[in-house]
């Protein structure tokens, strides 16, 4: 049996250009949840009593619990952007580590549209950002998989 511990998966942040990326792995994540799953359209026919579906767009937004630690360079980064209405980040997420082949998952500019943050007296703070996928015409979001232990991206379609 082969299983992907959470602990492995990928969160990074491109410091340098959308043509020739500088990965820089944030860490201080606790959980990340993707959404990439796909929204249908309903398919009715008199031929059949079976409702069928069509794929048609796909939600690439994402959220992601980190730990609040000021001193870390890429959470300033999430919440300069999270306070900007207009700031991008270009961030790769996979479901296992970046020279692993096989890790999956998806690249694209996004704009931190929330930034959650429940504050308990009995732990340590958290703030929960939402990620949503900037429309930008030339950077389109891409489908990232590490193959040959290099990071590879294809255009989502």
């Amino acid at each position: 049996m082969s299983f992907k511990p959470g602990l492995d998966c990928y969160l990074a942040r491109n410091t340098g250009n959308w043509n020739t990326p500088t990965w820089v792995e944030i860490e201080v994540v606790e959980e990340l949840t993707p959404g990439d799953f796909w929204e249908t359209a309903d398919i009715r026919t008199r031929a059949s009593p079976v409702v069928f579906g069509v794929k048609t767009m796909i939600a690439l937004g994402f959220t992601v619990r980190v730990l609040c630690d000021d001193a870390a360079t890429n959470y300033g980064a999430l919440i300069d952007a999270m306070q900007s209405k207009t700031a991008t980040i270009d961030l790769v997420v996979l479901d296992g580590p970046n020279t692993t082949n096989g890790s999956f998952g998806e690249r694209g500019l996004f704009q931190v549209a929330g930034g959650a943050q429940p504050q308990p007296v009995d732990a340590p703070l958290y703030r929960e950002f939402r990620m949503v996928p900037y429309p930008d015409t030339t950077n389109k979001p891409q489908w990232a998989e590490v193959i040959n232990g290099t990071l590879n991206f294809q255009t989502i379609t």
